[in-house]
């Protein structure tokens, strides 16, 4: 009935003697609502040494675009930040205490260009 909805027109077009709506056309209804970012399968390991990977995915239209900020557990980790690549995936290196004295709960989480914050993901380390 209204033929191609998501034509790339901004103008409306004649068919069958009716004018077909564009999506400009029908005011962007249709378009995904932008929804805040989500962080999944965060998690670490470490080495012998004390140097942890920090890993997870975060789930947005726009992954490429975001930074995880890192709080809690270690101190080490207090103001640390991963650019979140492509796909989704981010990792943060950092190196820990060997002995097994940097202990706690790491938490991670991002905001969005719409300023939508994600949930708060976290890792006991």
């Amino acid at each position: 009935m209204f033929g191609n909805l998501f034509s790339s027109s901004s103008r409306p077009r004649r068919e069958s003697g009716r004018f077909r709506p564009t999506l400009e056309r029908l005011g962007g209804r249709f378009a995904p609502t932008d929804l805040a970012p989500v962080i999944v399968d965060f998690t670490y390991t470490v080495d012998e040494y004390g140097t942890a990977e920090f890993t997870g995915r975060v789930i947005d239209e726009d992954p490429a675009a975001l930074t995880v900020a890192f709080a809690g557990g270690p101190d080490s980790l207090a103001g640390a930040y991963a650019p979140v690549a492509a796909d989704g995936t981010f990792k943060l290196v950092a190196a820990l205490s060997p002995d097994g004295s940097d202990q706690g709960t790491v938490y991670a989480w991002t905001m969005d260009g719409a300023w939508q914050q994600s949930n708060v993901a976290s890792v006991d380390v």
